[in-house]
């Protein structure tokens, strides 16, 4: 039962990301930065440990572990920036498009064969999205946003990059399927937040100072504690049952943003959510029918 609660409170952690975001008045820029340097500095006091340090990988696997800092940036400033942008429901539906994204690609990457039911999960996400979309053109979109002069809707521009979080988040997930499962979680978390201080620290602007107690609140919960609890819970859970339970979410952010917030979904926001929801769950129901194994 232990680790069941492990994962379903940290997914509860991170559903209150949005609710920070829109209140903190902090690009996500900085925003990102210096809560994942508080993280940084957190998570070295581990390696007092001989055995955490034993868990580093060999050089000639640093390269993974940046490829997969470079994927996970993407992933998070394009959900900050979905967040800035749109309701916290846009934001964490078009997000959770990732495990049909997995659905689509695993055949490709990882030799998995293509079901019945992933084709019905495309079917259901794509009509959620087109019904999310309506009356809007992406390409007019992307290209006003592209052009100079242009003032794009915000709440379209939010929904994109929810979007384009969710296609990294897929990618996440392929790269960890396919050369990360043998790395020590714990070890790699710390390696990949130092990656993502190095990158952003070019464009980082001045220390917000008045400030300082949220970025180190932050860097404790959603970039520390989250990730720990997590882990912890997938040394137990298997790894699609616990991306089932990842589904609470969505669930508790918008519920957050309804109470906090007081936002109120559309009804298209609602119902094409829905749809993505719904065809993720299939995707990940399927897979835990067919038999995996624990992760280790």
């Amino acid at each position: 039962m232990l680790p069941y609660l492990c994962i379903i409170l940290s997914m509860v952690i991170w559903s209150s990301q949005g609710i920070i975001i829109k209140s903190s008045r902090i690009g996500a820029v900085d925003l990102i930065f210096y809560s994942v340097l508080f993280s940084v500095v957190y998570q070295s006091f581990m390696f007092l440990s001989p055995r955490m340090r034993s868990g580093f990988p060999p050089l000639h696997e640093i390269p993974k572990v940046f490829l997969l800092s470079l994927v996970i940036l993407t992933n998070t400033m394009a959900f900050f920036i979905a967040y800035e942008n749109t309701t916290i429901a846009n934001a964490v539906f078009t997000h959770y498009i990732a495990p049909v994204i997995v659905a689509v690609l695993a055949p490709l990457i990882l030799k998995e064969r293509v079901t019945c039911y992933t084709l019905l999960a495309v079917a259901l996400s794509t009509v959620g999205l087109w019904v999310m979309l309506s009356e809007v053109s992406v390409v007019e979109t992307v290209r006003s946003m592209l052009t100079s002069g242009h003032k794009t809707d915000t709440n379209i521009m939010g929904i994109i990059a929810g979007l384009v979080s969710g296609v990294a988040y897929a990618a996440i997930i392929l790269t960890v399927r396919k050369f990360a499962q043998s790395f020590n979680p714990y070890v790699i978390v710390f390696l990949q937040n130092c990656f993502v201080v190095l990158l952003l620290m070019p464009f980082a602007g001045k220390v917000p100072v008045d400030k300082l107690w949220l970025l180190a609140g932050m860097g404790a919960l959603y970039s520390t504690v989250a990730p720990f609890l997590y882990y912890r819970g997938l040394q137990c859970v298997e790894a699609n049952r616990a991306a089932v339970m990842g589904y609470a979410e969505p669930l508790s952010a918008i519920a957050l943003g309804m109470a906090f917030l007081q936002e109120t979904p559309e009804m298209k926001s609602i119902v094409g959510g829905v749809l993505i929801i719904v065809a993720g769950y299939i995707v990940i129901t399927q897979k835990c029918s067919d038999g995996n194994t624990k992760v280790k």
